[in-house]
């Protein structure tokens, strides 16, 4: 089995690198910035350049994947007012047009997956100061990969909408984003990666679901918002 996995240098990226990797299985994974779990075969690239999805799929053409899922992002805050057209491209091209990209021109080889995942995030359905080129992207996103699930079947095609995930830090570096969400959530914490490789893992093997979102954060979606 072999897996590409976007964004292996951050936390959740990491994570699942080395989970796939702990399973046996053969792990590509693409960095831009930072170190990748030893195991993995990196590939360096810069997906906020446009034209990047298409050249990272032109770099893989010899590679069959099982699975596929779209990890990598740009999480900038800025608002809208601060916010100049390099910023907006590169977020946007991270986020969602090198996806498209790598996806169409995939499809055009024909090599079909079981499963294609992509992270979203819960900033796609709700709004929050600092964050609209954010969700504007991750809302793209989901709408993509819907359409996707349809065009691209027999490959399974899902997302996964994400909440307030930790990592090393953050509670000291924004203690009242995240007591706030701690405060919301009816779990009463944030996510973690143990949390997202479950839902992978469920997604990977859930043969009769496809162009579907998964919701997960903790319960913020069924409370009044954090």
């Amino acid at each position: 089995m072999s897996v590409l996995i976007t964004g292996g240098s951050g936390n959740l990226g990491g994570a699942l690198v080395q989970h796939f990797l702990n399973s046996g299985t053969s792990v590509t994974t693409t960095s831009h910035l930072g170190s990748t779990p030893v195991g993995a075969t990196s590939i360096a690239i810069d997906l906020s350049r446009p034209g990047s999805g298409e050249e990272l799929a032109l770099r893989l053409a010899a590679e069959d994947f099982k699975v596929i899922i779209h990890n990598a992002a740009d999480q900038s805050v800025a608002e809208i007012a601060q916010q100049d057209s390099q910023a907006i491209h590169a977020m946007l091209s991270t986020n969602l047009a090198s996806i498209a990209e790598f996806t169409s021109a995939w499809a055009r080889s024909k090599k079909v997956p079981e499963s294609i995942i992509g992270i979203s995030s819960v900033e796609a359905a709700s709004a929050r100061p600092g964050h609209a080129l954010y969700g504007a992207s991750k809302a793209g996103l989901s709408a993509y990969l819907r359409t996707a699930a349809v065009e691209l079947a027999p490959a399974r095609v899902n997302s996964i909408r994400l909440g307030l995930m930790d990592r090393a830090g953050l509670s000291e570096q924004w203690p009242t984003g995240v007591q706030a969400w701690e405060r919301a959530v009816p779990t009463g914490r944030m996510g973690t990666s143990a949390d997202l490789i479950q839902a992978i893992e469920y997604l990977n093997a859930a043969s009769w679901v496809t162009g579907a979102e998964l919701v997960l954060d903790g319960g913020l979606s069924a409370t009044a918002g954090w």
